[in-house]
């Protein structure tokens, strides 16, 4: 992102599960060491939803000028972090993912 350290957006997307499921996501800062964490609604480290087997939008608004720990650097890049949070092997679909700036 080309953003400026205080910038804040709004994440959507709309995801399904083939069955009954959390999914976790985060955003965070792209590094090998440690987990970095944007802050994402009222959390600074990785949310939660539930999903069923019907699509549903959900938004979130994230804030680059807050992270877990350490400095926000959004000019080195963001990354968006989606995973089942119980690591069972279900199908997760996602689509029409936008991350806006809000202005």
């Amino acid at each position: 992102t080309s953003a400026g350290k205080d910038s804040k957006f709004t994440l959507k997307f709309t995801a399904k599960a083939s069955t009954g499921t959390d999914l976790q996501l985060a955003v965070m800062v792209p590094e090998t060491e440690s987990n970095t964490w944007y802050k994402l609604g009222a959390n600074t480290a990785a949310a939660y939803c539930t999903l069923t087997t019907e699509y549903v939008e959900k938004t979130y608004e994230v804030d680059l000028s807050t992270i877990s720990s350490g400095n926000p650097s959004p000019e080195k890049g963001v990354l968006v972090l989606f995973t089942d949070k119980s690591k069972t092997g279900y199908t997760l679909s996602i689509k029409d993912v936008t991350l806006i700036e809000k202005k």
